[in-house]
């Protein structure tokens, strides 16, 4: 069975808050849906077994190139998760899962950040190659220190953000 949990965005203070507070105050912040954004777990891990949000973005490889993009949810005619915008350009990748040996799912995909807290990533990604976006994340995002208070998680230094 797939686990459920969801981060929740929360607009007013601009922080994302974890699985585990969302649990415990999820009543309250799904009553108040105008501050509060709620991404759902794919039931997926990336290749470095970080788990896979709606709102994520994900570097991708494909038949030597890699492309960024953003993890959602299509509705239309065949359910499914998405990375976006290869769905409206009709690449047509999406997140479907390999099974482990210890029954979690995961893809070869490599969560970077996401579009709440990171934005900028979907920009300076654009163009470059699988070798340049691994340099890329290597220098700008290795040394990135989170930081856990009141159940929310943020990256450190981005307080002014």
């Amino acid at each position: 069975m797939r686990e459920i949990k969801f981060r929740a965005w929360d607009k007013n203070l601009e922080r994302l808050y974890n699985p585990d507070y969302v649990q415990e105050y999820f009543h309250e912040i799904v009553s108040d849906n105008k501050r509060f954004t709620l991404l759902q777990y794919t039931g997926l891990k990336d290749k470095n077994g970080k788990d896979i949000f709606e709102g994520d973005i994900v570097v991708a490889w494909s038949e030597g190139r890699s492309e960024k993009f953003e993890v959602r949810w299509r509705q239309e005619s065949a359910p499914k998760w998405i990375l976006y915008p290869a769905w409206q350009s009709q690449k047509f990748w999406n997140l479907h899962g390999t099974k482990r040996e210890d029954g979690y799912y995961y893809d070869m995909v490599e969560v970077i950040g996401n579009i709440y807290e990171h934005p900028e990533l979907l920009d300076e990604l654009a163009g470059m190659t699988e070798e340049e976006i691994d340099e890329y994340i290597e220098r700008e995002c290795a040394d990135w220190v989170w930081e856990n208070t009141d159940g929310g998680f943020s990256r450190v230094g981005d307080e002014g953000k």
